[in-house]
């Protein structure tokens, strides 16, 4: 027959067993709850890597278009500056070979050629020619000679007030017809081709 002792043992034991049973239970949901737990934050982590990677690419993306931007301008201030130079010196050498040039035997005869061209263009009207001092010294008479016999009248020559360099300028009396022969005309021509040829040149480079 058992003895209370006995029983007790045995309802102690169960009573451990059945603790043990449920704390046990506990302990897996506990387990469980914290691989669940270290999986999510290990997923935050991830993610949070993965953001920061993306914000550090995007940020590295956004110097390097800075850099490139910043670059980029330089390089077209440079060559604007190349360009203005180049431009400036061949302007001032095509200015100074006009110079020399209208010291020449050869400019007598370009001037005469011009006087003559822009004279078949006017036809019958009565006009002044516009002509630089120096070439009004020199010339003068004989231009007066081309015009008489080339239209049968004599025009009116004036200096003009600024400089031509070489040339003539033609217009009729009322001012509504006028020829610009002068030399500082070519250049300018010139500047606005030399400058369209750069800028071409320029973009092609790009």
């Amino acid at each position: 027959m058992t003895n209370v002792d006995d029983k007790l043992k045995l309802f102690n034991k169960m009573v451990f067993e059945k603790i043990q049973e449920e704390k046990q239970i506990e302990i897996e949901e506990f387990e469980k709850e914290k691989e669940k737990q270290i999986k999510e934050e290990l997923e935050k982590l991830e993610l949070r890597k993965i953001e920061y990677i993306n914000d550090m690419k995007k940020k590295a993306e956004n110097k390097g278009v800075e850099i490139v931007a910043k670059e980029t301008m330089n390089l077209n201030q440079k060559k604007f500056l190349i360009k203005d130079e180049f431009f400036k010196e061949t302007m001032k050498e095509v200015r100074n070979r006009i110079e020399k040039f209208v010291e020449e035997n050869d400019y007598k005869v370009y001037l005469f050629e011009e006087i003559n061209k822009a004279l078949d263009l006017i036809g019958d009207k009565e006009c002044i020619v516009y002509l630089s001092e120096k070439d009004i010294k020199r010339y003068k008479d004989e231009i007066q000679n081309v015009i008489s016999s080339k239209t049968g009248m004599e025009m009116e020559i004036k200096m003009v007030s600024y400089d031509i360099l070489g040339g003539l300028i033609i217009e009729d009396k009322n001012g509504k017809y006028r020829i610009n022969n002068t030399l500082v005309q070519k250049v300018k021509d010139v500047e606005e081709y030399a400058g369209l040829l750069l800028t071409q040149l320029m973009e092609q480079e790009v």
